[in-house]
Parts: C-alpha cells; structure tokens; sequence
C-alpha cells in the first residue's frame, strides 16, 4: 500500500515536472487579461427573495394548496406593485413567500454567484442594481420576485493565484491536444510483435 502511494506521488511529480518543462506560468499581464475579459463571472449578488407557488410548480404553498397559474400571476403582479409602492420586503417576504425557508429570514437568501440560479432568473438579477426589485418571473419552481441588496466582484488580488492556474491548465490542454494530434505512434516490438497475416481460406476442390 505505501509503496503504490509512493509510486503513485512520483508519478505526480514527474507529471508537474514535464508541466513545467511545457509550459510555464502565465505572466502578469496574461492573468489580468483573463480577469478582465471574464470579470462578469466573478461577480456575486446579495438577494432576497420573494416566492408565489402554482399548481404543477416545484414548490408547495404554505397554505398547502398551490393557486392556478393565472391565479398565482395576479396575486405576484399584487405584491409586486405594493413593493414599488414602498412596502417593506422583508415583512412582505414573511407574510406572503411560499418559500418557506428563506421567508423566515425575511425573503433573504444571501449572495448568489452567476450560475447558481437558473439562467431565467440569474438574468434578472444580474440586470438589476442594488435596491431594486425584480418584476414577478415564472420558473418550474414558482413566480419570484427579488430584490438585489448588493452587488460585489472579487478582485483580482483575490483571484490571482485561481486564475493563473486555470490559464496553465488550459495552455496546459491545449498543448497535450496539438502534441497528440501531431505525433507519431511507434509501437515497441518487444511488448507488441509483428502478427503475421492469416492464411487465406482454403477453396474447396
């Protein structure tokens, strides 16, 4: 067992020893290239969270029945005009989000990177500016209604390190494919040995 593991650690490191040899880390500039052109994904956005169930949706109501759609869309176009009209969220969330988890927390549901919602609503919210609530959205789990409390993006500081090795691993990639497509396979005879070819089948006489 230790001496597969020992093995298996050499292995590694001729393995990142050969990385290196074929290509080296990316420079500064490289990173920040990187940074620049992909900042959108490094963004995040603190959001609460506003939940009306219907029928054939994901999640249940709280009351235990889920009104049909069109029901469940006048009753989200309600509240969604009380809140423009300067109700309170988090009070709104508590006495009307189906979303019975977040709705104890006033409707918040904390920071939300690109990607952890479906794209419907990961649009919305990502379009929105701090305070501002999004109008009602119909999903396969209900109709949402956010409101965007901040926006953040990491910094490329933090990101440093993360980034550099992405880029190396994809030059990385990008390498081992050319090197694959453009080199030659020699087979050693020792291991594979030439096969004679099969006489052909006698014809019967």
């Amino acid at each position: 067992m230790i001496a597969a593991q020992v093995e298996a650690a050499d292995a590694n490191i001729l393995a990142s020893a050969a990385a290196d040899k074929l290509i080296a880390l990316p420079n500064d500039q490289t990173v920040q290239e990187f940074y620049n052109k992909n900042k959108a994904r490094f963004e995040s956005a603190d959001v609460s969270h506003i939940l009306i169930a219907y029928q054939s949706g994901s999640l249940p109501a709280r009351s235990g029945k889920a009104p049909p759609l069109d029901e469940a869309k006048k009753k989200a176009s309600a509240v969604y005009a009380q809140l423009k009209a300067g109700a309170d969220f988090a009070a709104t969330a508590k006495r009307v989000s189906d979303d019975a988890q977040s709705a104890k927390t006033g409707g918040h549901m904390g920071p939300m990177s690109h990607g952890m919602l479906p794209p419907e609503l990961d649009a919305q919210i990502f379009a929105a500016k701090p305070g501002d609530v999004t109008p009602p959205t119909v999903s396969p789990y209900g109709i949402h209604i956010f409101k965007v409390n901040a926006r953040t993006t990491q910094t490329l500081d933090q990101l440093r390190a993360g980034i550099s090795q992405r880029v190396r691993q994809e030059k990385l990639r990008d390498r081992v494919e050319a090197l694959r497509k453009t080199a030659r396979v020699d087979f050693d005879p020792t291991f594979f040995p030439a096969t004679k070819k099969p006489p052909a089948p006698k014809k019967p006489s």
